[in-house]
């Protein structure tokens, strides 16, 4: 019995939903009822054949009683009670009675292969095995007795009596048959409905799963599903073979993404295996991905765990958004980059300018705004055009750029005025003087070296153009001042146009006497 399934142990056992019961309460009622009729039957043929034999009316008034309580407890809900006390009840009776009647030949004996079957039926295979166990206890027991003289003198009972009891019990059982077989014919007709249906959801199913498939293969996301344990894939879609060129066959149940170096950031993949099992799933996570063919992609993936077969599952939905990242990038570019030199705007050199005062001001140690001009560009743009500018322009942020150490910020805010910020110099005000005039005279010079381009135009040979150009720079400290960054941009500003007044190629502080400079550099022809 152990090694049956668990809904077929319920069955036999009988312990199972109340629905179980369902179909089996009409035949309950049907026994309660022969049990009554019968009982009143035998007390009837009792007292008309065997008027003298008062005695015997016992067994029929208990069997009457004991039918009255299972109708009593089957009232109250409590079927299982109400079938017990029924059928073991009334073999007591009917083994009591026969000891005193004449044992096998005491005409109730014929009630014990009903009780059989109705335990069986209603109770299942366990109740009619203990049923059938004490029947074949008692009728050997009463064979021994018999043969052995044991059994009390058997009161006589007249052949009508016999016939009665004979009739009247098989007029009972066949109703209880008949009704066992009306059920049973109702749970094959339920069962066969119940088949259909079951037919009918395995195709619902079926083409359900169809949809799916067909949908999960359209799909133009790239949809993977591999094990939470390996990471092995055990199954993705078209989308994702042609995103990153990989074959069907090479990948599922073989790989993981990892092992297809498809990852070209690991920390990046490692922060989603985390955040999926800290969350359970993970909304559009971009990743920075390579296809076969090395070409760098990102991908936004968004993830759930899932149970397939079982087994917990990692289902992840990418989609392409390297157009829109690139995009993203361009704009941010546009926004905060000079679109000619790739030098931080003003806007960008604002906000950094303000930053750094705060920071002056916590720390004590002065800053320096540089504002630069160049001197001779506007004679280039209109002999040469504003393609030489431009290369001249470039050429002065690249200058620009490798003069001054990463801390520095370097930004075009005009046409071809510069600005440049240093922070963190000293705390005393000479020494950082100083400091930032060093500075600026490494960009005076280094603007002072000649430039030097080579223009192409159509049916005409490379023009090699040499340009000289110097560079007007004023200079502004600033620590713990209460002026905004708007002010010491206009200080910076001013020294840089009374530089430019005084013949350019020059360095100038804010409200501070003119330093000496060192002679332009002369023309090395």
């Amino acid at each position: 019995m152990k090694n049956l399934p668990e809904s077929r142990q319920a069955l036999h056992s009988g312990i199972g939903d109340p629905s179980h019961w369902q179909s089996s309460l009409t035949l309950i009622k049907y026994a309660i009822a022969a049990q009554l009729i019968g009982s009143v039957c035998y007390f009837v043929a009792l007292r008309i054949l065997l008027p003298d034999q008062i005695g015997r009316l016992g067994g029929a008034v208990m069997s009457i009683l004991m039918a009255s309580m299972g109708w009593h407890l089957l009232s109250r809900g409590k079927v299982q009670a109400s079938v017990k006390i029924q059928a073991y009840g009334l073999w007591a009776i009917v083994t009591t009675v026969a000891i005193f009647v004449g044992g096998v030949r005491a005409p109730l004996v014929i009630v014990y292969p009903v009780l059989i079957l109705m335990l069986g039926w209603l109770l299942g295979s366990r109740s009619a095995r203990v049923m059938t166990g004490l029947t074949l206890a008692s009728t050997l027991g009463f064979l021994t007795a018999g043969l052995t003289n044991i059994l009390p003198p058997g009161l006589p009972s007249s052949t009508m009596l016999y016939g009665v009891v004979q009739i009247v019990i098989c007029l009972l059982a066949w109703m209880l048959i008949r009704q066992v077989i009306e059920a049973y014919q109702d749970r094959l007709l339920e069962l066969k409905k119940n088949s259909r249906e079951l037919s009918m959801l395995a195709q619902d199913l079926h083409e359900s799963n169809a949809r799916l498939s067909a949908i999960f293969q359209a799909s133009p996301l790239c949809i993977i599903i591999s094990r939470l344990n390996d990471d092995i894939i055990i199954e993705l879609n078209d989308a994702t073979l042609q995103q990153f060129g990989y074959g069907r066959d090479e990948v599922i149940g073989q790989r993981t993404a990892a092992d297809l170096g498809v990852y070209a950031d690991p920390t990046q993949h490692a922060q989603l295996v985390q955040r999926l099992s800290d969350f359970g799933s993970v909304h559009q996570f971009p990743i920075n991905c390579l296809t076969r063919d090395a070409k760098h992609i990102v991908m936004e993936v968004s993830a759930r765990i899932i149970e397939l077969h079982g087994e917990p599952c990692n289902l992840a939905m990418m989609a392409d958004v390297t157009d829109r990242h690139r995009a993203e990038a361009a704009i941010h570019e546009q926004a905060f980059r000079d679109s000619l030199t790739r030098l931080p705007n003003r806007r960008v050199l604002s906000d950094r300018l303000r930053q750094t005062m705060s920071a002056a001001k916590r720390s004590g140690c002065y800053g320096a705004l540089m504002f630069l001009d160049l001197d001779n560009f506007k004679a280039l743009n209109d002999r040469h055009g504003h393609d030489v500018g431009d290369l001249l322009l470039i050429e002065v942020a690249r200058r620009l750029t490798c003069c001054v150490r990463d801390m520095a910020t370097v930004a075009r805010v005009g046409g071809d005025e510069f600005v440049l910020m240093l922070s963190e110099l000293s705390t005393d005000m000479a020494a950082s003087k100083d400091q930032a005039l060093a500075v600026a005279e490494k960009l005076r010079s280094s603007l002072a070296i000649p430039y030097h381009f080579s223009t192409v135009h159509e049916g005409v040979s490379d023009t090699l153009i040499e340009h000289h150009c110097t560079g007007s720079i004023g200079v502004a400290l600033f620590v713990n001042d209460d002026a905004s960054d708007k002010e010491v941009m206009h200080w910076a500003d001013a020294a840089m146009y009374q530089t430019k007044r005084s013949g350019g190629n020059a360095i100038r502080f804010h409200l501070a006497v003119p330093l000496p400079q060192k002679p332009p550099l002369r023309d090395p022809r």
